[in-house]
């Protein structure tokens, strides 16, 4: 099971990455 913090980042990272393209 993954951690809660983990997949926050994971989104996190994902959203800036979209934000940058």
């Amino acid at each position: 099971m993954y951690d809660h913090v983990y997949l926050y980042k994971m989104c996190y990272i994902l959203y800036q990455e979209n934000i940058v393209h």
